[in-house]
C-alpha cells in the first residue's frame, strides 16, 4: 500500500493535458536566465572596476544584457507573460546568428566542435522556445 494519495496529485494542471515536467523545466530555464544575468551583471561590476578608460563602456553594455537576461528569468519565474516573451526574441536571435555562424562553420572549415556548438546553441534555442509555448497558459497577462 503506497503512503501517497491516488489521483493527479499535483502531476499534471486541471483541465489540460500539460505534464508538469514541462513546468518544471519551465522554471529551470527561467532559473538558469535569472543565474545568467546575474553572472553578467557581477562580470560587468568586476570588469569596469578593474578595467578603467575607455573599456569600462563594454561592461555597462554587459550588465545590461545582464539586466535584460535576469529580468527575463524573473519574468518566468513569476509566471509573468512579459519574461518568456523576452526569452523567446532573444532565443530566436540565436538562432538566426547560429544558423549564420554554422553556414560560416561549414565555409571556412572549422573544427567539428564549432559546428557542434553551433548546431546545440540553436536546438538549445528551438528548445526554449518550445517549452515556453507549452507552458504559456501558466502565465498571467
Amino acid at each position: 500500500m503506497s503512503p501517497y494519495p491516488r489521483g493527479g496529485g499535483g502531476h499534471t494542471r486541471a483541465g489540460s493535458g500539460t505534464a508538469s515536467w514541462k513546468y518544471v523545466v519551465a522554471y529551470i530555464i527561467g532559473s538558469l536566465w535569472l543565474l545568467q544575468g546575474a553572472f553578467l551583471v557581477i562580470t560587468a561590476v568586476l570588469g569596469s572596476a578593474l578595467v578603467p578608460g575607455p573599456f569600462a563602456a563594454f561592461g555597462f553594455c554587459i550588465g545590461l544584457v545582464g539586466l535584460l537576461y535576469g529580468a527575463a528569468g524573473l519574468g518566468v519565474l513569476l509566471r509573468r507573460s512579459w519574461g518568456p516573451s523576452i526569452i523567446r526574441v532573444i532565443c530566436w536571435i540565436r538562432i538566426v546568428f547560429g544558423g549564420i555562424g554554422l553556414i560560416f562553420s561549414f565555409g571556412d572549415g572549422s573544427t567539428l566542435g564549432g559546428i557542434a556548438y553551433s548546431i546545440f546553441d540553436i536546438l538549445l534555442a528551438v528548445f526554449t522556445i518550445w517549452i515556453l509555448k507549452e507552458t504559456e497558459d501558466a502565465y498571467v497577462y
